[in-house]
């Protein structure tokens, strides 16, 4: 949810959906199952989704009555996310566009093949910038972990011959091949160190031609952030 704005949204939305389906039901669930968070940060991507999507159906309330008031919480959330989203973008997104167009500058400089990947931990954000990203004039495709490996593997031919920037998921972190590539930008950090190095390991590789370069969006002051500039370090 730390993603974007967006994320949130849509996380809150489907939360939403979900509770009051849990309404209709005949008895609430009546007790919370025991999850190990760390644990969930190393799963693979598909596992970590379906138990997001778990997350999101928990509640805390003991009657219909508590539910209710969640609901109800959770409704003016979706309304204050929405109002936030119509203002303006939300600074990191305006830090992500200088990145990309900083990007390009720099490759044309170095003479290199006008590719940028940009990663995010979540589909929803993966999709939200997509789109932002088309709206400043780029052409985009995408890779996330609901693709068979081969629609991957096309994905990144795709990439390669037509298409300037792709957004990724970490099923970009595992199995393709981006040497042609010489900008990353991680528009969010994980926190196991290890997926940020097989993040690098798709662009810095054996076969790059160029200096590679890569940006990391974090905001450093925010909790979030101090931790994260501390694992970067």
């Amino acid at each position: 949810m730390a993603s974007s704005t967006y994320a949130l949204l849509r996380s809150l939305e489907r939360r939403k959906e979900r509770l009051e389906d849990l309404l209709k039901e005949p008895e609430l669930m009546k007790e919370t199952p025991f999850i190990d968070i760390e644990e969930v940060d190393d799963y693979e991507e598909e596992k970590r989704w379906e138990q997001e999507k778990k997350w999101e159906m928990l509640s805390i309330a003991e009657n219909r009555e508590e539910l209710n008031k969640e609901i109800n919480t959770l409704s003016r959330l979706i309304d204050m996310a929405k109002e936030i989203l119509k203002q303006k973008d939300e600074v990191k997104l305006q830090e992500l566009k200088k990145a990309v167009d900083e990007g390009f500058k720099r490759i044309k400089e170095m003479q290199g093949n006008e590719k940028i990947l940009i990663f995010s931990e979540s589909r929803d954000t993966m999709e939200y910038l997509g789109e932002r990203i088309k709206s400043w004039g780029y052409s985009v495709n995408f890779i996330h972990g609901g693709m068979r490996l081969e629609d991957r593997i096309d994905a990144e031919k795709v990439f390669q011959h037509e298409k300037q920037i792709m957004v990724a998921t970490e099923a970009a972190g595992e199995g393709i091949n981006l040497q042609f590539c010489h900008l990353m930008i991680n528009y969010d950090i994980p926190w196991n160190p290890n997926r940020l190095e097989q993040r690098m390991g798709r662009v810095h590789r054996y076969g790059q031609q160029k200096d590679v370069y890569i940006f990391n969006l974090v905001a450093e002051d925010t909790r979030e952030g101090k931790v994260l500039v501390k694992i970067l370090d």
